[in-house]
This record gives C-alpha cells, sequence and structure tokens, in this order.
C-alpha cells in the first residue's frame, strides 16, 4: 500500500508527523504547501500556496494530477490545511481513498477545509469526542495526534 500525505508546513506538518509511526510499514510520500520546506521534509513534492477560493485551484490541477500518477498512491491523509481541498477532489474522481484528521485546535467547529473536505473525504477524523458527537455519522473520534 502507497500512502500520500498531504499538510501544510506549521502545525498541520507536527500533527502528520505524529503520525508516522503508524504507517511506517507502508511506502509513502509528502506534498507540503508553501515554501520553504523545513529541512526535515526536502524530499516532499512543493505545492504553492493556495487560498480557499476554489478557482485559485484550477492552474494547480495538472500538477496535482501528475502527482498522484505518478506516485500511484492507494490512500491519501491529510490533516490540512487548503492543500488537501485540490487533493480530495481529484482523488475522488480517480478512486482513491482519502482521510481527513481535523486539526487538535478545532474542538467546536470544523475548520473551513474540514467543512468541505468532509464531503470529499471516505474517512473524518476529529481529535475532541464532543466535536465528533456534534458532527454525526460520518466524524469518528479515535484520540488526538498529539
Amino acid at each position: 500500500m502507497k500512502v500520500g500525505l498531504i499538510c501544510t508546513r506549521g502545525g498541520h506538518l507536527a500533527e502528520m508527523e505524529r503520525l508516522l509511526p503508524a504507517i511506517s510499514e507502508y511506502n509513502h510520500f509528502w506534498v507540503i504547501q508553501s515554501e520553504p520546506i523545513p529541512d526535515r521534509r526536502k524530499d516532499a513534492y512543493k505545492i504553492g500556496n493556495l487560498s480557499h477560493a476554489p478557482f485559485s485551484y484550477l492552474p494547480k490541477f495538472p500538477e496535482i494530477l501528475k502527482i498522484l500518477r505518478q506516485e500511484s498512491p492507494d490512500v491519501l491523509v491529510s490533516t490540512g490545511s487548503d492543500v488537501a481541498i485540490p487533493f480530495f477532489l481529484l482523488a475522488r474522481l480517480l478512486g482513491i481513498h482519502t482521510i481527513f484528521i481535523e486539526s487538535v485546535c478545532r474542538t467546536k467547529t470544523l475548520s473551513v477545509t474540514g467543512k468541505i473536505v468532509y464531503y470529499l473525504s471516505d474517512e473524518f477524523y476529529v481529535q475532541w469526542p464532543e466535536l465528533a458527537d456534534d458532527l454525526g455519522t460520518k466524524a469518528q473520534y479515535a484520540g488526538s495526534v498529539l
């Protein structure tokens, strides 16, 4: 199995790195939004900054499609932020399984990205049980990654 790890720098990257022991037996690759990439992830694909405006994703679709075809992942995992949206959209069209893990700082409401990928993801996790209770059956609580 091959896993694509999709996130932005900072806290989202820190949360994703905490998941590495769970996927250590699988081949994986990184896609990190924005520059510069931290030294510990020099091997990552680099996607320039995006915004939540849907039209800003259009120029990135060929680049994202190229990454997905080259890597042929079985699953994409994202801890956010907006870089997850175009990846999950194309993954849905290509039949790639997707898992989104909402940031631990989202205790009462979803992020803007979470609100969008909630409908695009195959699995959706939150890191607070109260948030899962408020969202319904798709949102799952399985603990915190931090």
